[in-house]
């Protein structure tokens, strides 16, 4: 029995496979109906009977119609699918044990469904999987049902888990190997609710989609802190305030209790969920197959966290986790005249209008230096969220001042004959310790931090006597989406603070709404470049990218170079203080809050939603990369000249206070691809004065020229030499000098890629419907080829016109084109109809995508 029913007429099933881990011969209830694994008697099923005869049965003698149907990247359906067998096979058994389970390619995609009934609660999969590969579960049409997603060992050990409040999850592998897949429908109150579903092992390096990588807060994960929960609960008076909530996850029992740190509300709340954890048959089952005890916790954290949200009163509980600061390797150096980052985003140019003085700028970070020359006196009272105190200073064990060099770039002290100068040298700074000495912190803490420093109620139960206008955090995005962190972020910047967050140093495209923070106005992550002003290879990049700023890149084609900001060394029980140099998206954050800064002390009543408005349209950036907005460098490079001017023209003053001197290349990249031969760009200065320019450096496969120039300024032609791209892709730079200023094109070319397809789908149904009633004439199912590709034949279609679908049914609802089926329109040079005509042949094709 399954959870969907069908048109059915009697086949002959084959028998089960072999579990080939020795371990499942014991330990596994096995639960489900039709096949389970334990019988190798042929089995009589139903299938449906959609190719017997078609819906007409009027034809004209001999006009073949003939199609090939080609497929995306593989695709298919859970072992209860009756439509994927060649000629009408089935695969003889519904994967619901590992016994069954249905082997599926490294990359890959399964359709199915799961629903409460013994008979289909879960199905089982079977892939060779590599290290920190993601597998995701999303719900393929509207449901209340929920299904989570277990990964196992091959002795069924569980490994991993995704166990969000809906049936979106999202999963990293820990090490190569071939586990077993489990999506395991949640017992609820409608345990007959069906939950269909998609399944996808993505390919190696490929990031799940936004709304997925948001539920990765929910799953086993080296970030999450076992035993600790964000639970947020509303008061009678409306105020939704997060709380650190610890719970027992040392025993070894499914439901814990919580512990004296705990809210007694909490507490009363976990308790009265230990009866419903009780029958949950399921639960305790997954949670007697984990052998780490590590692992263990974090189950039973997880399962602590979806109890509490059954309750009214809970907005919401999730795991609390680790964050990283977003710095790279240090090495020291007492050299002060390293400031290219400042130079490249045209400081010298607003300081001539301010330096930030009357602003506060809160930076939550490792501890602090607050006795270093170029600090001393610029900070105000901060506090410790590690230690729950007053001292935010560092000790000896700190071995990287993570904290320090952070605070320097935004507001180091300016022409004192030492060190280095900040980015609003003017500006004060509130220090807020949320990262311990492993320069890691938890996101509860850092919550707090982001309160105290908007002067909103905290754990510290204090607030400062000047709450900021700008918060710095230079660490790791969240795991996933945390709804207590996104209401944090609405709270704060509803009281007037822009928070800055670094992108991070994964080299990955991340989408970072997998937080939710891009989605609050007034939150702004930044992404790194290097002083050739190209991305820098550490560095994150994604739709949700905000702005760029130097972040330095060790590597000789973007430069060679790191930033330098303060730093100290603890020797002879006295602390040495320095400067140092590290590279990292933690340093591009920094310079984007000081730019801040410096409009806020022009702009009193600036508010967070109008430095984004302001950066979506371009005010404070200089365009790098494609024209506007795009994936890899937001709004363009911080350009502090420019955002201050735009502060003073909303403020009625005159935009002549600031004096730029930079040269400006239009576009800011030239990206040949794969068939642009030809680019130009246009070369200006922002000060009439400047000397003549001339080009110092291009790659050989590209040819530079001028066209229509003065003095060197003006329109210069790139073109490809594609005979010379030895390789599929090639980056350089194009550098440019008058002498006083430098610019820097990053310039790239690739060659044609060739992509490899597979599937593993068997069988889509081909439909004729009338052109003019619309009225479906014929069906008939194209038969799958060698080459991943579905051949359609028929000499039974009638002579008309028509419009021509194709699909799975991977459901068995006999819905077609729904979500999560494959799907395709015939479509040809603005063509959508087809005419058969008597007598003669027609030939025709349909690419299918994934709905």
């Amino acid at each position: 029995m399954w959870c969907f029913t069908g048109k059915f007429h009697n086949l002959v099933v084959s028998g089960s496979r072999q579990l080939t881990a020795a371990a499942l011969a014991g330990g596994l209830v096995a639960c489900g109906g039709g096949g389970g694994g334990d019988s190798a008697e042929a089995v009589v099923v139903d299938a449906p009977d959609k190719s017997e005869t078609p819906i007409s049965s009027t034809t004209v003698s001999q006009q073949q119609v003939q199609g090939s149907i080609r497929l995306p990247t593989g695709v298919t359906g859970d072992g209860e699918n009756q439509f994927l067998g060649v000629n009408d096979a089935v695969r003889g058994d519904d994967n619901d044990s590992p016994f069954n389970a249905f082997g599926l390619a490294n990359t890959a995609t399964a359709v199915g469904a799961v629903c409460g009934l013994d008979e289909d609660v879960r199905d089982f999969f079977q892939a060779s999987l590599n290290k920190d590969q993601w597998v995701t579960l999303q719900s393929t049409e509207a449901t209340l049902g929920n299904a989570d997603l277990f990964v196992y060992d091959q002795e069924m050990n569980l490994v991993t888990a995704g166990m969000s409040p809906t049936a979106q999850e999202s999963v990293q592998i820990p090490n190569d190997g071939v586990y077993f897949i489990e999506v395991g429908h949640v017992a609820d109150a409608a345990e007959d609710q069906v939950v269909k579903y998609r399944l996808d092992l993505l390919p190696i390096g490929q990031q799940p989609s936004p709304d997925l990588l948001a539920a990765v807060g929910y799953s086993v994960n080296a970030n999450m802190i076992p035993g600790q929960l964000i639970v947020t609960m509303q008061d009678e008076s409306g105020v939704m305030m997060p709380q650190l909530v610890n719970v027992d996850v040392s025993g070894q029992s499914v439901l814990k209790s919580a512990s004296l740190s705990a809210p007694s509300a909490v507490k009363n709340m976990l308790g009265a969920a230990s009866a419903v954890a009780s029958y949950d048959h399921k639960t305790a089952e997954r949670r007697s197959m984990i052998r780490n005890a590590d692992t263990r916790q974090a189950f039973d954290t997880l399962v602590q966290a979806r109890l509490l949200e059954g309750f009214d009163d809970v907005v919401s509980a999730e795991p609390d986790q680790i964050l990283y600061a977003t710095s790279l390797s240090t090495v020291n150096d007492s050299e002060a005249d390293q400031q290219w980052g400042a130079e490249l985003i045209d400081v010298e140019a607003a300081w001539s209008a301010t330096t930030g003085v009357g602003v506060t700028v809160a930076v939550l970070d490792t501890a602090f230096l607050p006795e270093h020359p170029d600090l001393a006196g610029r900070m105000q009272q901060g506090y410790d969220f590690v230690d729950h105190d007053t001292d935010v200073s560092a000790t000896a064990t700190l071995e990287i001042q993570h904290g320090t060099h952070v605070a320097g770039i935004v507001g180091a002290a300016r022409n004192n004959g030492m060190f280095t100068s900040g980015v609003a040298p003017g500006s004060t700074l509130m220090p807020l310790r949320v990262l311990g000495d492993c320069l890691c912190g938890s996101l509860g803490g850092i919550i707090q931090g982001l309160r105290y420093a908007a002067g909103l109620p905290n754990d510290s139960g204090t607030v400062p006597v000047q709450k900021a206008k700008v918060a710095n955090l230079s660490l790791q995005l969240p795991y996933g989406r945390n709804a207590a962190l996104l209401q944090t972020l609405e709270d704060v910047t509803a009281a007037g603070m822009t928070v800055v967050w670094a992108a991070g140093n994964e080299s990955d495209r991340h989408s970072y709404d997998e937080a939710g923070v891009t989605g609050v106005p007034g939150v702004v992550v930044v992404n790194a470049v290097g002083s050739f002003q190209k991305l820098s290879g550490f560095s994150n990049f994604g739709s949700a990218v905000d702005i760029s700023a130097p972040g330095g890149d060790t590597e000789a084609n973007n430069g060679g170079r790191m930033i330098t900001s303060l730093d100290g060394r603890y020797m002879k029980n006295s602390w040495m203080y320095d400067t140092g140099r590290l590279q990292g998206t933690s340093q591009a954050a920094p310079f984007v809050a000081g730019v801040i800064a410096l409009m806020a002390s022009v702009w009193d009543d600036m508010t967070p939603a109008a430095v984004d408005a302001m950066i979506e349209r371009g005010d404070l950036t200089r365009d790098l990369g494609l024209a506007g907005n795009d994936d890899y460098y937001g709004a363009g490079i911080v350009d502090a000249g420019r955002a201050v001017q735009a502060a003073l023209a909303h403020v009625g003053r005159d935009v002549a206070e600031v004096n730029p001197k930079r040269i400006v290349a239009m576009p800011g990249e030239a990206a040949f691809g794969a068939a642009q031969d030809v680019i130009e760009i246009d070369l200006f200065s922002t000060d009439d004065t400047a000397p003549t320019l001339s080009m110092i450096y291009a790659p050989a496969w590209v040819t530079v020229s001028q066209s229509q120039t003065d003095r060197g300024y003006g329109i210069w032609t790139l073109r490809v030499n594609r005979d010379a791209l030895t390789q599929e892709n090639h980056e350089d730079v194009i550098q440019f000098s008058n002498g006083e200023r430098q610019l820097v094109v990053p310039v790239s070319a690739h060659n044609p890629e060739n992509s490899a397809r597979s599937t593993g789908v068997e069988q889509v149904l081909v439909q004729f419907f009338d052109s003019q009633s619309g009225e479906l004439v014929h069906e008939e199912y194209a038969l799958a080829q060698a080459n991943y590709s579905f051949e359609f034949a028929s000499d039974d279609v009638p002579v008309g016109r028509y419009t021509i679908q194709a699909s799975s049914d991977f459901d068995e609802d006999e819905n077609y084109c729904e979500v999560g089926e494959l799907c395709g329109q015939f479509g040809n040079n603005g063509e959508t109809e087809v005419t058969v005509v008597a007598g003669q042949g027609l030939v025709f094709e349909v690419l299918l995508q994934l709905q």
